[in-house]
């Protein structure tokens, strides 16, 4: 069914609140979620299971996780914002071969390189 689909398919933005820059990573995480949303992709809806990591949701697929996977050093070490996007789930049939298309891979580039251009363009300004 669509909603078993959109439950295995879809974007995922991950960030950590023990980035010292955690706040401006979830900044940074909600603008590449719009983008992604502007050239058509959806944000995973069902995250009841992230096998090691606790999910809380902020905002449309974009999330934090908790417990042990806070400890992720690419999330907490760096000292600036830092993400993890997450773009499909090739477990899935169609989200891998969507995930193949090379049309489909420059869409979400494009996507990610807007929205974090647009992100440190707003930062210099204020």
């Amino acid at each position: 069914t669509k909603a078993e689909f959109r439950a295995v398919s879809g974007f995922s933005i991950w960030y950590s609140v023990r980035n010292p820059y955690s706040e401006n990573a979830r900044d940074l995480g909600i603008e590449v979620g719009r983008e992604l949303l502007k050239q058509g992709f959806f944000p995973k809806k069902a995250y009841e299971s992230v096998g090691w990591a606790k999910a809380e949701s902020l905002n449309e697929g974009v999330f934090t996780r908790t417990g042990n996977a806070n400890d992720l050093h690419v999330l907490i070490k760096p000292n600036i914002p830092s993400i993890i996007i997450e773009v499909g789930v090739i477990q899935n049939p169609y989200a891998e071969k969507q995930l193949k298309d090379p049309k489909v891979q420059e869409q979400v580039a494009r996507a990610i390189d807007k929205a974090v251009t647009n992100y440190f363009n707003e930062q210099d300004t204020n």
